[in-house]
C-alpha cells in the first residue's frame, strides 16, 4: 500500500519529481503531455499530490481516470504548456535511461 507522507510539501523537490516520473510518468507522444500513475490513491490523495506541484514547483495538472472499468483510479496529468517546465526542472535529475518518459 503507497502512503502520501504528511510532509510531502517538504519532500517534494525537483529532485524528488524527476525520480517520481522515472518510475510512474508517461509521455504521450500525440498529445504532447506527461501523465503519472497514481492508481493506489484516492482522488483526495490525488488532489493533495497535484496541490502540492502547485505550491512547490508551480506545475499545473489535472486529475483523469485511469479508465478501469469498475475502479475509482486516477492519474495526474500536465498539459501540453506544461511539459517544458517540467523538463526543465527534472533534466538535471532523472537518470539518463529514463528520459523518454518526459520526452528529454
Amino acid at each position: 500500500m503507497k502512503v502520501i507522507p504528511a510532509n510531502i510539501g517538504d519532500l517534494l523537490t525537483p529532485i524528488a519529481l524527476a525520480y517520481w516520473l522515472a518510475g510512474e510518468a508517461h509521455y504521450h507522444q500525440r498529445d504532447g503531455v506527461i501523465t503519472i500513475a497514481t492508481n493506489s490513491f484516492t482522488a483526495v490523495e490525488v488532489d493533495q499530490l497535484r496541490a502540492t506541484l502547485l505550491n512547490n514547483l508551480n506545475i499545473e495538472s489535472s486529475r483523469n481516470s485511469a479508465g478501469v472499468k469498475g475502479k475509482e483510479q486516477y492519474r495526474i496529468r500536465r498539459p501540453k504548456r506544461e511539459v517544458p517546465k517540467v523538463q526543465a526542472l527534472v533534466k538535471a535529475h532523472i537518470p539518463e535511461s529514463m528520459g523518454y518518459r518526459v520526452l528529454l
